[in-house]
């Protein structure tokens, strides 16, 4: 089963994805705002929508009962990105508010600890070990010290020069950021101190690749969405310098996000609906279904 958000209505739309060449519509559930698909999270069978200023819970342990667990309420105060993880939600906020929260009951978040960083934006936010990694939308990647939950911290920071951030992925002592102009991988190391490893850049010249806006990492496959309207894998055997491969699936419709199931690639197109990719063999992706 999987979840798919609509951001024009108050409600998410769930896809039963037994057979990827069949998907299967199962009831909506309302929500209490309207959303986009990037600021949708699941944790085990607990689902997070995050709103302007609410992140909204639902339990998702019965697909065809799904129920609201609870919202939290930021108050007018702007939710900038967040992580769920057990029973720790950790949230960017405000203007300048890095977060920890007591998750254990849902319907009444505790905060155990806030501090002023500086300056936060909406951000895609990663969570790794004791540390949050984002991607700020004033295009520069942070990394945060949660490891003590009554004084989260900034740790270090690498800027964007010459492009712009749009994804990232963790993958050990790396970060791979899908940038406007392919895929720049960053040395982490060292938390205070990330320094960049190298920079894939691709574009119209070089096998028809303009930016990498979207990515996703499922342990073992790498997949990137690029902005030249293809779907690629990225081979990342050496973490330190992947490569994009020239094997690809072009495309003519909108990309909102991307999620790798198994050997399918799920696409999120918002009015274009929801699709999937056969990603069984890297040098010949396929398109399975699509269902708008």
């Amino acid at each position: 089963m999987y979840v798919v958000s609509n951001s024009n209505l108050q409600k998410f739309e769930q896809f039963d994805l037994t057979d990827p060449a069949n998907l299967v519509k199962l009831p909506d559930t309302s929500t209490s705002c309207k959303f986009r698909t990037t600021s949708v999270m699941a944790d085990g069978n607990t689902l997070a929508i995050s709103c302007p200023f609410t992140i909204e819970f639902f339990d998702m342990s019965d697909p065809d009962n799904i129920s609201s667990i609870g919202v939290h309420d930021s108050t007018s105060y702007h939710v900038k990105g967040f992580v769920l993880e057990g029973d720790r939600l950790y949230m960017l906020g405000g203007s300048s508010d890095v977060l920890v929260f007591d998750a254990t009951d849902l319907s009444n978040l505790v905060e155990l600890g806030r501090t002023n960083v500086g300056t936060v934006s909406e951000a895609e936010v990663k969570k790794n070990g004791n540390y949050l990694y984002s991607i700020s939308s004033i295009n520069s990647f942070d990394i945060y010290d949660v490891s003590n939950p009554a004084n989260p911290s900034k740790v270090g920071s690498h800027p964007a020069v010459g492009t712009t951030f749009h994804q990232v992925e963790i993958i050990g002592n790396y970060a791979d950021i899908g940038t406007g102009l392919g895929i720049q991988v960053i040395d982490i190391s060292n938390k205070a101190s990330p320094t960049m490893v190298t920079d894939v850049n691709l574009d119209e010249s070089s096998n028809s690749m303009r930016g990498m806006y979207t990515l996703d990492y499922d342990g073992t496959r790498f997949i990137g969405v690029d902005g030249g309207g293809n779907i690629r894998t990225v081979n990342i055997s050496n973490p330190a310098s992947p490569s994009v491969s020239v094997a690809k699936l072009s495309y003519n419709y909108w990309v909102e996000d991307a999620e790798i199931d198994g050997d399918s690639l799920v696409l999120f197109g918002g009015v274009d609906g929801i699709r999937t990719i056969d990603i069984s063999n890297s040098n010949s992706l396929v398109e399975r279904a699509h269902f708008t």
